[in-house]
């Protein structure tokens, strides 16, 4: 399983523009991950398990590690690093992580170098004034299930959904949202799956190739 993190900015310091995460410029290596300094952010990585990474963004100065649900710290594991001009590679005894470097974006492999989940090429995260935005690549035949309560199949494939607890009394088999919204789904493709947790109190929408067939 793998846990997403993307870290909601302050609204003091919102852009009236629409920036990307933008290239990255600095890495400083720390005992359970890296740092990575970009041209309009900040990404952290921290490795919690062999099966755990956990990713943080923000365009503050610093990062804000409140949340109401990630209680544990990262375990002492071995992973391997690797850096070049183009790219960062960290590496568990289960897991490869790929930053490309111009500009960032961030895909996770198996160790045997099967694709479980990347970013967009094209957009990967972005701000766009209080909205913030992360577009991943729909992988062939791949479905999705989680978000907690939600009406309709349980393939979320397809669909957009929008997670924000509402008592909706007498909900009918489309409505959206309902009572228990949790940001957690799980990507099955290639006879293989992973997961990931948006550690994240705001109200967020998830899109599973509602519009499209290129990216969620």
């Amino acid at each position: 399983m793998n846990v997403l993190e993307k870290v909601k900015h302050s609204h003091t310091s919102i852009q009236k523009c629409d920036k990307s995460l933008g290239s990255v410029s600095e890495i400083i290596r720390k005992k359970d991950g890296i740092v990575g300094y970009t041209s309009n952010g900040i990404f952290r990585v921290k490795v919690y398990s062999a099966n755990v990474i956990r990713i943080s963004i923000t365009k503050e100065e610093a990062f804000d590690d409140f949340s109401y649900a990630v209680i544990t710290e990262p375990q002492q594991n071995r992973f391997s690093y690797k850096e070049s001009n183009l790219e960062i590679q960290l590496e568990t005894t289960a897991l490869r992580l790929v930053i490309q470097k111009c500009p960032a974006r961030f895909s996770f492999y198996t160790t045997k170098d099967q694709l479980l989940n990347a970013d967009d090429p094209a957009f990967g995260t972005s701000w766009n004034g209080e909205q913030v935005t992360t577009y991943k690549k729909l992988q062939p035949h791949e479905r999705f299930i989680g978000l907690g309560e939600k009406t309709g199949s349980l393939d979320r494939s397809g669909k957009g959904y929008q997670n924000w607890n509402t008592d909706h009394f007498g909900y009918g088999v489309d409505a959206d949202p309902i009572y228990a919204t949790i940001p957690f789904y799980i990507g099955v493709h290639s006879n293989t799956a992973y997961g990931i947790f948006f550690d994240n109190s705001y109200k967020s929408f998830f899109n599973f190739g509602a519009s499209n067939n290129r990216f969620a």
